[in-house]
C-alpha cells in the first residue's frame, strides 16, 4: 500500500523568504559600504568608479546571472529538502 502525500508550498515559501532575508542584509552593508566609499571620492574619482562598475560584456553578465540563479536555485532546493527532512522526522 502507497500513501501519497501533497507537498506543500509552504516550505519553498519559507526557505524563499529567509534566502530573501540574509541576502537583503548581505545587500544592505555593501551598500553602506559603497555609499561611505563615495563620500570620500572626488567628482572625477566618482565619475570613473561608476564607469568602470558599469563596464561589463554581455557574456559576463550572462554567466554571473546564469550562477547566481543556479546557487540560488539549489540554495532553496536543499533548505526545502531540510524543512522536508524535518517534518518527516517529527512524524515518526
Amino acid at each position: 500500500m502507497e500513501i501519497t502525500v501533497k507537498s506543500s508550498p509552504l516550505p519553498r515559501a519559507v526557505s524563499l523568504v529567509l534566502v530573501t532575508l540574509v541576502l537583503a542584509g548581505l545587500c544592505h552593508r555593501f551598500d553602506a559600504h559603497v555609499r561611505q566609499r563615495i563620500d570620500t571620492m572626488a567628482p572625477l574619482d566618482f565619475a570613473n568608479y561608476q564607469r568602470h562598475m558599469h563596464s561589463h560584456s554581455y557574456l559576463f553578465t550572462f554567466i554571473f546571472v546564469l550562477l547566481t540563479g543556479a546557487v540560488y536555485l539549489g540554495v532553496i532546493e536543499l533548505i526545502a529538502l531540510v524543512v522536508k527532512a524535518l517534518a518527516q522526522k517529527a512524524k515518526a
